[in-house]
């Protein structure tokens, strides 16, 4: 996994790639759900401390969470899924429903995000 240090990526690019990536309707983080929108969670609140500012509770407010520990647990299970490949399910999951390791699943996701940041940070002002 690319170390970045880009921190300007917006929050909703990270949740429509990682959302759009998993089959996921963002309007579904919000609930209870397990299986892919648990994923899909977990890997937003994991890139979302990566990748921009935000704080546990800021992450967790736009999730539609009401608490941060959840957040902070959800990027718990991705670092250990990183770890301890393996034995993750969250790992296997992934791996299985790309057919490629975790790892690379990871480095795809996160370079499509930095990709439409990238993009949209190139792009021209609009007048006000």
């Amino acid at each position: 996994m690319t170390t970045t240090t880009i921190r300007a990526v917006a929050f909703d690019q990270i949740t429509r790639t990682v959302c759009h990536r998993l089959g996921v309707d963002p309007s579904e983080l919000a609930g209870r759900n397990r299986g892919s929108v648990a994923d899909a969670r977990a890997l937003v609140a994991y890139y979302a401390r990566r990748m921009t500012e935000m704080s546990y509770p800021e992450i967790a407010m736009r999730i539609g969470k009401t608490g941060h520990s959840s957040i902070m647990g959800a990027e718990r299970r991705v670092i250990a899924a990183i770890n301890h490949p393996h034995i993750s399910t969250l790992a296997k999951g992934l791996a299985d429903l790309f057919g490629r390791p975790f790892a690379s699943v990871l480095e795809s996701i996160e370079s499509e995000i930095l990709t439409a940041a990238r993009r949209l940070l190139s792009l021209p002002q609009l007048p006000h």
